[in-house]
């Protein structure tokens, strides 16, 4: 339930037990609402928020000892985690999900597709150790609601109507313009 909001010129990196690592950039907002690490085993849970501004995120862990049950809500997209590094831009009017490495599938929760901007406790975890996701989303059959991301540079832009982008190639200059957002410079 722990959130981190940032103001102008602040920029913040949290690396937490399992390895996983957010940096996020100035006028961000990152909620943890969700979080069970096991170190013996590797196993847990994790479950965040990214509502507002650019953030970079790193998978530990969690996520290649139990697959499925790292999951992201980034301002009306739903991420799933398979061992990953991403990256993107959150305003609210189109934003922006960039893979680095790994694998993510992508939901959009937005006007739609969804039932619009994730508030409140989104995650909760069972008696079995599996994290569920609480969002109610609206069934549509339109294939511009989901989309994979598996190529290593591609991406996808997310329209607060709902619609997500076909994945394409980001180009250097947009990795760069959120690299350069989240790093934490001296």
């Amino acid at each position: 339930g722990d959130e981190v909001i940032t103001s102008r010129n602040v920029r913040a990196q949290i690396m937490l037990r399992d390895g996983t690592t957010f940096a996020i950039g100035e006028k961000a907002r990152l909620a943890i609402d969700e979080f069970i690490y096991d170190p013996a085993s590797g196993a847990g849970a994790l479950g965040a928020i990214i509502r507002q501004g650019s953030f970079r995120f790193v998978s530990g862990r969690i996520a290649k000892t139990s697959p499925g049950n790292v999951k992201l809500i980034a301002g009306n997209t739903a991420i799933e985690v398979n061992g990953t590094e991403v990256l993107g831009t959150i305003n609210g009017v189109s934003d922006e999900v960039i893979l680095i490495s790994g694998e993510v599938a992508l939901t959009s929760l937005g006007g739609g597709c969804g039932g619009g901007a994730p508030q409140g406790d989104i995650f909760s975890v069972d008696a079995g150790g599996s994290l569920q996701s609480n969002l109610s989303t609206t069934e549509s059959s339109s294939s511009s609601c989901s989309r994979s991301l598996v190529r290593a540079g591609f991406g996808v832009q997310v329209a607060s109507s709902g619609h997500m982008t076909t994945p394409g190639r980001a180009t250097a200059e947009d990795v760069d313009t959120v690299v350069d957002a989240v790093t934490v410079k001296p």
